[in-house]
């Protein structure tokens, strides 16, 4: 599976002011739990330890959030989140897969986070900048 990288445009900074954009591997997804499926969008993040959806999407489909095991953890930046573990699906093109992940309020994006845990121990992952593409193989 081949995804082209998204241009998230950001605008110019201090540091950075000719910049309009940066590319980022977001890919469609679904989630699956019980009989409900929502659509969203998802950052394959290799520096996240775990797959990480915000609380109001586990809500939609169901999910008790606060009734998972819980974890507390930190980023880069920003104050410690609590995080609620449950088992669900993703598909992704077509591909159906079952994930351990993670519901946390407040979490400051648009889109979730396919992180190291569940998510990089299934699938061969490569980042091709240069070609600004993302393949995932099963």
């Amino acid at each position: 599976m081949k995804f082209k990288y998204r241009k998230i445009f950001v605008g110019p900074s201090l540091a950075f002011p000719q910049r309009e954009f940066v590319l980022r591997p977001i890919i469609p997804i679904s989630l699956i739990y019980k009989k409900k499926s929502l659509r969203y969008e998802a950052l394959v993040d290799s520096g996240s330890d775990y797959v990480l959806f915000p609380a109001e999407l586990g809500k939609k489909l169901g999910i008790d959030i606060e009734s998972g095991k819980k974890e507390s953890v930190s980023g880069v930046s920003g104050p410690a989140l609590n995080i609620y573990f449950h088992h669900l699906v993703i598909e992704i093109a077509g591909h159906k897969f079952k994930v351990y992940a993670g519901f946390a309020e407040n979490i400051n994006q648009n889109f979730a986070i396919l992180g190291q845990n569940s998510f990089f121990v299934t699938f061969i992952i490569n980042f091709n900048l240069k070609k600004k593409e993302l393949e995932i193989k099963p």
